[in-house]
């Protein structure tokens, strides 16, 4: 990685892993991720799933998207595009977690 720039987002894409392993012990085995329209949870997720597997599944689609950009986008003149989905993809993430 040439551009010191893509290390911020990196970083900051693999915050919830350590965040998540500091309440580790505090946190329940299943928590939810989805309410209905009466905010009742209707839906839950594994801790190991929401705590490690999506932040890493964030940070490949993060590399992926560095990749592409120093060999694909280099070449073109639409950089701006590509640093939006990049930090809306970042944003989404620790949103959601």
């Amino acid at each position: 990685m040439k551009n010191k720039k893509s290390f911020l987002p990196l970083i900051i894409t693999l915050l919830p892993i350590f965040y998540g392993l500091i309440l580790w012990t505090k946190l329940p085995v299943e928590l939810p991720i989805h309410f209905n329209i009466n905010g009742e949870v209707d839906r839950y997720a594994n801790k190991v799933w929401l705590i490690i597997i999506w932040p890493i599944i964030a940070t490949l689609l993060h590399l992926f998207l560095i990749i592409y950009r120093t060999k694909i986008v280099a070449r073109s003149q639409n950089n701006k595009m590509h640093t939006i989905i990049s930090w809306s993809i970042l944003l989404g993430n620790n949103i959601l977690l």
